[in-house]
């Protein structure tokens, strides 16, 4: 390897010193254009010396190569050198390019696929394949790196991200295997015993407070600008495992990090189960792991991740043993929330005294991820629902960030919590908290919406197995499509739809998605607001034929598809809370089977 990282350090010496040199020729002739290159020359090559001096691995190669980048050194040579081939293609994945690194990588594995270097080739491609939900070729490529060379798989924590897709898939043991060599264990160790005692080891300081005799739950939340999985997460976990201990305890690595309206959520959820803040080195690989229970004297951790424990909560609600299936206890606001968002209302002068309905679209604007850009909408479609929304006396309160595309031009009786001149976070969740329903698209603020029980109307939805609803919940669904027109809701199962959760997903199986219309979405709203006034009610024929085919469909024997594994036994939308929209489903000949028995009630 010595040998190796002198030739390229070498090429990509010379290739920065053969660029400037050229540069530094060519402002020979005196001119301020000339003088600002020579100093640009100089201000560079006084980088490139500090790099060399005081730089070290990793981040050496990456400042050379953003050098010669400036320098005008071609990307085409520099993908010829392996270590800085590696520094472009982790760019590529920071900037979502995602099949420019894999085919960068790949060549250069291909020309040596055994050599101990290949190793960064195929840890950075792994990275390109996550994002991309290619779970069986991540896991090949990070077992390959961990092969070649085991202590740089360690050193890049790519060991961590192998368990986090082996507990996503469901193989714990695998998981629990690959995060104990994360963790340094030896090969004679077993892997739950060693990371059942690092991981007291390193919480014990955090759990001094509780007595000594009570039996702890610990499960570990990375929430950051995830808004969704902090009020979630917490909330599946605390109706799973509240009747097993007595305490509850999420902790949070890097708890200062989060942003305001995950950190809020903490809030709420501290009510119910202790939120604690811990170092960032302590536990910080933890989070997102499904690593099964581990068990140390009176603590057991439950490493779950939102995979596992969405899957965790099904079974349970479907489970008459289980206190969940009897219902779940939701979640109320905190007193400081109210009255902090009372304030906001009296300064912005909002109206408390007519019935609530909360909007939110989701819009590229927030995450700005190319990988789940499908989940994104067009929210002119929603105007006519929302003109008879406020016509029927509703304050319809609109919720998400600055960047969302106004429709107060459309539709002037609408409130935009984000624009208000005194916007506070604590609006949203209060407004949420007041609401009749919530008109809501499959992102964050619908998870805020179920974890407090309310009722959900779930326009432009995606099938993904995952997703749960909790009370009186109507879905009316994108158009899935393909070069012969709408797929009806039994071939986009066969194909394994509900599967699928990147946008590279849709792609690859030639399948592309469609916003649901404006009067689609208005025919749902006028059934919501129906089924709101006579909850008890049956089932209309489409909508028993769609909740017999999610079940169907939930068996992994029907399916082989490279994205089913244990972890996907259940499609969420089956369940009984839930309900797909009829009037949807009458304007779409075709998309339902015909049913094969009448009306059937749902408890």
């Amino acid at each position: 390897m010595f040998l190796h990282k002198l030739v390229s350090g070498s090429h990509l010496a010379l290739l920065f010193a053969w660029a400037n040199l050229c540069v530094a020729l060519g402002a020979l002739r005196p001119s301020r254009p000339a003088l600002r290159r020579l100093r640009q020359v100089a201000v560079r090559t006084a980088l490139a010396a500090h790099a060399v001096l005081l730089l070290r691995g990793k981040i050496r190669v990456t400042r050379f190569v953003r050098l010669c980048r400036s320098s005008g050194v071609p990307r085409q040579a520099l993908e010829r050198n392996l270590e800085a081939a590696v520094a472009l293609a982790e760019w590529d994945v920071g900037r979502q390019k995602f099949d420019r690194a894999e085919a960068l990588m790949t060549r250069h594995i291909d020309a040596n696929p055994e050599h101990p270097r290949a190793a960064k080739c195929y840890g950075m491609r792994s990275m390109a394949h996550i994002w991309r939900g290619n779970q069986r070729e991540t896991i090949a490529d990070l077992t390959r790196c961990a092969e070649l060379r085991p202590s740089y798989a360690r050193g890049f924590n790519y060991l961590a991200n192998l368990a986090q897709v082996h507990g996503i898939r469901g193989e714990v043991a695998q998981a629990r295997r690959a995060m104990a060599v994360q963790c340094k264990v030896r090969k004679t160790e077993d892997a739950t015993e060693y990371l059942a005692r690092i991981l007291i080891d390193r919480t014990d300081r955090y759990l001094t407070n509780i007595p000594g005799r009570d039996t702890v739950g610990v499960l570990f939340g990375a929430y950051h600008h995830a808004l969704g999985h902090a009020v979630l997460d917490p909330f599946h976990f605390y109706n799973l495992f509240r009747h097993r201990f007595d305490h509850l305890v999420v902790l949070h690595p890097d708890i200062l990090s989060y942003s305001r309206a995950s950190a809020q959520m903490l809030a709420v959820m501290q009510q119910y189960l202790d939120q604690t803040g811990v170092l960032p080195g302590d536990l910080s690989l933890f989070p997102w792991q499904h690593l099964g229970e581990i068990t140390a004297g009176r603590v057991t951790f439950l490493c779950h991740n939102y995979w596992s424990l969405n899957r965790l909560a099904y079974h349970a609600r479907r489970d008459p043993r289980h206190p969940m299936s009897g219902g779940r206890r939701y979640v109320e606001l905190p007193p400081k929330i109210v009255d902090r968002a009372q304030w906001a209302c009296r300064k912005n002068k909002l109206d408390l005294s007519r019935p609530v309905v909360v909007l939110h679209a989701r819009a590229h604007g927030y995450h700005k991820l190319q990988v789940q850009s499908f989940r994104n909408v067009n929210i002119r479609n929603y105007v006519p629902a929302v003109r008879r929304l406020i016509d029927l006396g509703y304050n319809v309160v609109r919720i998400g960030d600055k960047d969302m595309a106004s429709i107060r031009d459309e539709v002037p009786g609408v409130v935009e919590l984000p624009t208000l001149a005194h916007y506070d976070h604590a609006l949203d969740p209060f407004f949420l908290a007041r609401c009749k329903f919530m008109i809501s698209c499959q992102s964050g603020p619908c998870s805020v919406a179920r974890a407090m029980g309310k009722p959900n109307l779930v326009v432009n939805a995606v099938y993904h197995h995952t997703m749960l609803p909790e009370v009186e919940e109507v879905f009316a669904f994108k158009r899935y499509r393909n070069a012969g027109g709408d797929l009806g809701l039994e071939e986009l199962l066969t194909r394994g739809c509900h599967l699928f959760d990147r946008t590279s997903h849709f792609t690859d199986a030639g399948i592309a998605l469609e916003d649901c219309s404006a009067d689609e979405i208005l025919a749902a709203t006028e059934e919501m607001l129906a089924g709101l006034e006579n909850s008890d009610r049956y089932d209309t024929p489409a909508q028993t034929t769609f909740r017999n085919l999610m079940l169907r469909f939930a068996n992994p024997a029907q399916t082989t598809h490279p994205l089913a594994h244990a972890m996907t036994d259940y499609i969420g939308y089956s369940l009984p809370e839930g309900r797909v929209s009829d009037a949807v489903c009458l304007m779409r000949p075709g998309y339902v089977p015909a049913p094969r028995r009448g009306a059937a009630k749902v408890a």
